[in-house]
């Protein structure tokens, strides 16, 4: 029995896990190191993309949010707008029925000054 066979008896029982301890070669590290740069590399690529969206994000949102306080700012003026309308109409009808009340009641208060009086 190896010696290095008894340390894996010792320390694992039975030699199940010994690809575990088992060393890789020089071409195994140099893969290995390989990978690894590789995916730390297309970490930060990623990274460095998703900071890019998200900083398109924020732009569109702050064009959207200056977009919509815009369209807050014209709604309103045209909701005054037509509140000023509406309550001008009011006004006029206002003065309308009046004008037409005071010329049918006019001629039965004063028959001989109005023009409007019927003949009788």
């Amino acid at each position: 029995m190896d010696q290095s066979e008894g340390e894996n008896e010792a320390n694992r029982g039975c030699n199940f896990f010994r690809w575990v301890e088992s060393d890789f070669c020089g071409c195994g590290d140099r893969v290995m190191s390989m990978l690894l740069a590789w995916q730390n590399d297309l970490k930060s690529e990623r990274a460095m993309e998703v900071f890019k969206y998200k900083m398109q994000l924020a732009e569109y949102k702050s064009k959207i949010e200056v977009d919509c306080a815009n369209f807050e700012l014209k709604l309103e003026r045209v909701e005054n707008k037509y509140r000023w309308m509406q309550l001008k109409f009011r006004v006029a009808v206002a003065c309308c029925w009046c004008l037409v009340a005071v010329m049918l009641c006019f001629p039965y208060c004063n028959g001989f000054a109005s023009r409007l009086m019927l003949s009788s």
